[in-house]
């Protein structure tokens, strides 16, 4: 079975600030050197053409993290490459306009599954499909945005900044504990379009035909519009704590 391996350099910021104190110091070089060194080394242990990657756990921005991440999503699967994109931190402005295009994939797929939902012609059903999918997509969004308190955590960490200082930069989006079927109703309540097409859906619940047809509309009407106001504010709220992190 033929295998692809990824060779990391880590803690390249050392080296870094190592070699700067030296007279005449070239960034470009100095990385040219190391990436030289890893190759070599690797090639006397047998690897014939290896491709070398240089990073730093501090700022993964730098250096060829992103080059890394860049290589692994072309060579894995579509299941995999979308794993590997929720379990990135949102580093760069480009990361985050990823994670929204897929999560904007995300939204048609569960507005659609929303619309299968109200095509099935029981009373308050569909209802409660749609607080089903809205709630378990709220999380998946703030924990592919890093807005969970375990990724705020180690952001805290990596930073040296304390963690309600990272979170004073969320303005609109509910940490994970609070979202609930409570919550995500309240969202519903306020969006007069929402009640409104809700109200009329379960109004037509009792007419064949007709009520599953706009059921079906309705689910998928509200779902795509709830969750896609929701993804522009967790994107905000995530840019917003990237912003306080950089912070010298």
């Amino acid at each position: 079975m033929n295998k692809r391996f990824y060779y990391v350099r880590t803690k390249v910021d050392v080296d870094m600030n190592s070699e700067s104190k030296k007279q005449n110091f070239s960034k470009e070089q100095t990385l040219e050197k190391l990436r030289k060194n890893c190759c070599d080394n690797l090639k006397k242990a047998g690897e014939s053409s290896p491709k070398t990657f240089l990073v730093t756990r501090k700022d993964l921005g730098r250096y060829d993290f992103p080059l890394l991440y860049d290589t692994l999503e072309k060579d894995l699967d579509e299941h995999k490459r979308l794993a590997l994109l929720m379990a990135m931190p949102t580093f760069s402005n480009e990361m985050l306009k990823k994670k929204r295009a897929a999560m904007e994939e995300l939204i048609w797929m569960l507005a659609s599954a929303s619309c299968v939902g109200g095509l099935i012609p029981i009373p308050g059903l569909s209802l409660a499909c749609d607080i089903s999918i809205l709630v378990g997509a709220l999380i998946r969004f703030c924990k592919a945005f890093c807005l969970d308190d375990e990724s705020l955590h180690r952001l805290s960490e990596k930073v040296g900044k304390p963690i309600k200082e990272l979170k004073s930069a969320i303005k609109n989006t509910p940490m994970i504990k609070n979202i609930t079927p409570d919550l995500v109703m309240n969202l519903l309540l306020k969006s007069t379009a929402c009640v409104t097409l809700s109200l009329v859906e379960l109004g037509l619940d009792f007419v064949p035909v007709v009520g599953s047809l706009f059921g079906g509309i309705s689910s998928f009407a509200v779902t795509y519009f709830i969750l896609h106001r929701f993804l522009q504010d967790v994107e905000v709220d995530a840019a917003n704590v990237r912003a306080v992190a950089a912070q010298p």
